[in-house]
């Protein structure tokens, strides 16, 4: 018997499965290699990276002198997308340069030449003329004008064509240049000279001098006495101030006499005496005159003043003023008698909440108490109009509603919020208040009456 042999394993058969070739944007996969026999997956495949697009420019366009140009498109060559859209080219405008120009002279017009694109070979704008220039100028043959001759203006020569365009005139003879001479002064007493007038440049005399006045004297007041109350005084002596003249002499100014004011002085009053004062001479200070006693004049006091008001339970005051010291006295006003006035109510009336009539009013006794009866109870009283008919509403008509308050608010208002029996029933309304009189009779006061419904009601 022949023992086996081992046979070799055979290796896997493979294809390769799951394939994909890598785009410009996808992913690929090389493919998993996967055996034919025993149906394994032998080797696992792996990504491929995208290739990322491959770019052209297309539809470029240069720009001109007047026309847009264009960057152009990326456009991926494998799979035509366009992956940049490309942006217009500002037109370049055109490239200048100037031909043809001339400077203007002052015989031939110029020209400002025209303006060339070097680019497109275009005259974009004509050029214009230039007026003739004015010439240029200088002042020839000029002389100035003397008191004896006559001058010239000159020539205007132009120094670029060498022409005179413009002949001069003659400059007539100019005025002299003098100076004074032979001048003199005028004394107090003796006449002067203006002197003449005579050229310095042709030696002539132009105007003669004439005579000066005498000046006459210029005085001042020398040897002046002020007169005294009991002295005479002197004016003085008009004398020259320049030659020393006694133009005029002064004369005697007789005695002031006193000029006084009154000292001392002091005026009556209501009580005390006074005095009239001494007269005194306030330029020697002597008295002149010796005053005299003045006798007291007496209170003069005025119509009076209330200055406390009288009431009924006090006397007022009168008081009465002296109008030249100010002294007062004083007169008892009587007590006043004052009348009391009865207490008055009133009623409105406006819708409140819930159907109900809000009623309001106030009461008046507390304005002045001292001249208004005390209130001694209020309420209200209502009836439906149907009821009432036409009896007049009262605390006593049958089949009224009465409501009593036992206060009123500070200010004398009150409020009650009364239920209808329907919101379109009438009611007539009347407040009241009572009071005792002098004699202790009970009074009552009653408002108006007013005619309400809930529905009447804002």
């Amino acid at each position: 018997m022949k023992a086996g042999e081992a046979i070799p394993a055979t290796g896997h058969t493979t294809e390769l499965r799951n394939d994909k070739a890598a785009t410009c944007t996808e992913e690929g996969y090389t493919g998993d290699e996967y055996c034919t026999v025993c149906k394994e997956t032998v080797k696992a495949g792996q990504a491929i990276p995208a290739k990322g697009h491959t770019t052209a420019i297309q539809n470029k366009k240069d720009a001109t002198c007047t026309e847009d140009g264009y960057t152009g498109d990326t456009v991926c060559t494998v799979c035509k997308e366009t992956v940049t859209t490309g942006q217009a080219i500002p037109a370049t405008g055109h490239t200048i340069e100037l031909r043809n120009d001339k400077a203007a002279t002052c015989t031939e017009e110029g020209y400002t030449g025209d303006e060339y694109c070097t680019v497109c070979k275009t005259t974009v704008k004509t050029g214009e003329v230039i007026p003739v220039a004015e010439h240029s100028t200088e002042i020839r043959n000029a002389k100035e004008a003397t008191c004896t001759e006559t001058g010239y203006t000159g020539d205007e020569y132009c120094t670029v064509c060498k022409t005179t365009v413009k002949t001069g005139e003659v400059i007539p003879v100019a005025e002299h240049s003098t100076e004074i001479r032979n001048a003199k002064e005028a004394t107090c007493t003796e006449t002067g000279y203006t002197g003449d007038e005579i050229c310095t440049v042709c030696g002539t005399t132009v105007k003669t001098g004439e005579t000066i006045s005498a000046k006459g004297h210029t005085t001042a007041i020398q040897n002046k006495t002020d007169a005294t109350c009991t002295a005479d005084g002197y004016t003085g002596d008009e004398i020259c101030t320049v030659c020393g003249t006694t133009v005029k002499t002064g004369e005697a100014i007789p005695a002031t006499g006193h000029s006084t004011e009154l000292r001392n002085h002091t005026e009556a009053t209501c009580t005390e005496a006074g005095y009239t004062g001494d007269e005194y001479c306030t330029v020697c200070g002597i008295m002149v005159k010796a005053g005299t006693v003045i006798s007291s004049v007496g209170h003069i006091y005025d119509a009076g003043v209330v200055t406390k008001e009288a009431t009924e339970d006090e006397e007022g005051i009168l008081t009465y003023t002296c109008t030249v010291c100010g002294d007062t006295r004083t007169e008892a006003i009587p007590k006043l008698t004052v009348e009391k006035q009865a207490p008055t109510v009133s009623v409105s009336a406006v819708r409140g909440a819930n159907g109900r009539i809000s009623l309001t009013g106030l009461i008046v006794d507390f304005e002045n108490a001292d001249h208004y009866y005390q209130v001694v109870s209020r309420g209200l009283v209502y009836c439906s109009e149907t009821r009432l008919g036409s009896r007049t509403l009262t605390v006593n008509t049958p089949g009224r509603t009465r409501v009593n308050f036992s206060s009123n608010k500070a200010d004398g208002s009150y409020i009650y919020n009364m239920k209808p029996a329907s919101s379109g029933t009438y009611y007539i309304v009347r407040a009241y208040v009572t009071y005792r009189d002098d004699n202790g009779k009970t009074i009552y006061v009653y408002s108006d009456p007013i005619r309400v419904s809930y529905n009447s009601l804002q």
